[in-house]
């Protein structure tokens, strides 16, 4: 049995500030192609992870902000998808002024929290480097292509 899951990550910022300062920035870089595929049964109930897999770099100049992130899932139904199946676990951050809720967040539809900056008068990169992790699924998924799109909001 062989699956093969296929990743598009989609970035849609949302500046909770109407005027936003034309140094604020955000960027997502894939380090590695996001693509997991199985070809054992031991391999479906063992996490999978991808290392150094996401890359955020921010500069919150003027304002603090908040990152928010989701996922979206296509190809099969969203209830056939096992709960907290996908999640980013923090691998490094070159900054201590980030204020982390978790160090691994479960994935889910709905906008979920991930980091906190503070306002910046420099121009300081922040940069945050997670791990991909495909947890075990203990329910029955079907067979074929699955397909999910990250998304990465700014407010």
């Amino acid at each position: 049995m062989r699956r093969l899951f296929w990743v598009v990550l989609i970035f849609f910022p949302a500046l909770s500030k109407a005027q936003a300062d034309a140094d604020n920035s955000f960027h997502v870089t894939l380090n590695t192609p996001l693509i997991i595929s199985y070809s054992n049964i031991d391999e479906v109930l063992a996490p999978k992870v991808l290392p150094n897999a996401i890359e955020l770099t921010i500069t919150p100049k003027g304002y603090t902000r908040t990152i928010m992130v989701s996922i979206n899932y296509t190809g099969i139904s969203q209830t056939d998808i096992a709960p907290n199946w996908i999640s980013l676990k923090l691998r490094s951050v070159n900054s201590s002024n980030v204020t982390i809720y978790q160090p691994q967040v479960n994935l889910s539809v709905s906008p979920i929290l991930l980091f906190t900056l503070p306002a910046s008068t420099g121009n300081e990169n922040i940069i945050l480097t997670y791990d991909l992790v495909i947890n075990p699924s203990y329910t029955f998924l079907l067979t074929g292509n699955i397909n999910y799109a990250i998304a990465f909001s700014i407010q």
